[in-house]
């Protein structure tokens, strides 16, 4: 991509080193939560989807990072952090929210260096963050995609 513009650059630009300078290209294989249909806000940041929170005015490292797409390293940390969510959730009908918002599928998509940058995965979960670049489009990336729920409902144990 010869034009390297981020998405949402308009926004990125209101933070000091937004995204910070240990951001880099990558590539290869990495995991997203989407929903089974092809939801239109699957690969659209927090930020985008709704109005930053009030508590994180003045946090601007929170605050950029949710104008990125939350990835991770591989399925079975994807799945390991869904369901360690999912679990918090105690009553029935916020566990059908979480399903709504997050999605009940992992996407196994292929990212490139043109795409944009990531930092490093955290060391526990393999969670990432991830600005793309202008034009990028993740819905025709997914090389597959992975059921979260078996089919009686719970939560697959592995991948």
């Amino acid at each position: 991509m010869l034009n390297k513009k981020l998405k949402y650059k308009q926004f990125l630009e209101n933070y000091t080193d937004c995204p910070s300078e240990d951001f880099k290209e990558i590539s290869g294989n990495f995991c997203r939560w989407i929903s089974i249909n092809d939801y239109e806000n699957n690969f659209k940041p927090l930020n985008i989807i709704t109005n930053p929170p009030q508590r994180l005015l003045n946090d601007s490292d929170k605050l950029c990072m949710g104008y990125g797409l939350s990835f991770f390293d591989s399925p079975q940390n994807a799945l390991n952090r869904y369901s360690t969510l999912f679990e918090k959730q105690k009553r029935a009908h916020l566990k059908e929210i979480f399903k709504t918002d997050k999605g009940t599928q992992i996407a196994v998509i292929k990212i490139e260096h043109e795409d944009g940058l990531a930092n490093e995965p955290n060391a526990t979960n393999g969670h990432f963050t991830f600005h793309e670049y202008e034009l990028v489009e993740f819905k025709e990336k997914i090389k597959s995609r992975i059921n979260i729920f078996a089919d009686d409902g719970t939560i697959n144990i592995e991948i």
